[in-house]
């Protein structure tokens, strides 16, 4: 998390017009985070642990997930595309990208210093900064820290007029291609640099989780136009405020769906 901050408030000031040129209502965003904090955890997964890793890996798990989740959010920022227009607020947010910038870099720099402490271990920590930086970098470049965008290549009803949006496709497959390449690679050749063996999940059954899961991780996304990456990286720019909501939202949504699962397992 430190990492992903540091590299967010870096691109802040290296491409402040990559970010978000407005904001959402505060309502939407904090009911958006809910549902994909629900979603992603009922789900075990997000666009990046299933559509990017689960798939490279060929899980059928991952593809139901990934199957329910698009689809659902395609459905609703189609019907609901007008509606999430006009509540799209056109005044600057208290604060502006300087001072979220720095908050950002400084929280960042904080939550690093911890983790390196805590780790005790300089290739570890340099490790999981850099492939922080490098994610935060990726999807500030892409545009998928831009609700706007996200909601541009969701809603089909642009391909009839043309105004639809499909270079997110471009990038969701770019960096699938890749992990398809190198998961083969990597997994027969090396071990990983922080840890003795690789650590990935191996169950194979299906279970009803990965689709009501993934469709509240859909109708979240769809809404609020953002994921838990890009919620996180999103928070240097000049409306960083509506994702400080979101991301509140869905560690609420988060920790309810940890509880009720223990709570389910118990009984």
């Amino acid at each position: 998390v430190g990492g992903l901050m540091l590299g967010s408030s870096a691109m802040g000031y290296i491409l402040p017009n990559a970010f978000e040129a407005g904001g959402f209502n505060p309502v939407l965003m904090a009911v958006s985070g809910l549902l994909v904090g629900v979603g992603t955890t009922v789900g075990h997964g997000c666009t990046s642990g299933h559509g990017l890793c689960g798939l490279a890996r060929f899980s059928t798990r991952s593809l139901y997930a990934v199957t329910t989740f698009f689809g659902t959010a395609i459905i609703i920022s189609s019907s609901l595309s007008s509606s999430l227009v006009e509540l799209k607020t056109p005044s600057p947010e208290l604060g502006g990208a300087s001072n979220m910038g720095i908050a950002t870099l400084a929280l960042g720099s904080s939550l690093v210093a911890y983790g390196a402490y805590q780790l005790q271990d300089n290739i570890a920590s340099l490790s999981a900064i850099f492939c922080a930086s490098l994610f935060s970098a990726g999807l500030v470049i892409s545009g998928m820290v831009r609700a706007t965008k996200v909601h541009a290549f969701l809603d089909f009803t642009g391909i009839p007029t043309g105004v639809w949006d499909p270079s997110l496709a471009l990038v969701f497959f770019s960096g699938l291609g890749i992990n398809l390449i190198l998961f083969p690679i990597l997994r027969k050749s090396y071990a990983p640099v922080v840890a003795s063996k690789w650590d990935l999940p191996t169950s194979t059954n299906f279970s009803w989780d990965l689709i009501y899961g993934g469709a509240l991780f859909g109708v979240g996304w769809a809404l609020g136009g953002i994921c838990p990456g890009p919620g996180m990286v999103g928070i240097s720019g000049q409306y960083g405020l509506a994702n400080v909501i979101w991301i509140v939202g869905c560690l609420i949504g988060q920790q309810a769906a940890t509880s009720f699962q223990s709570l389910r397992i118990k009984k």
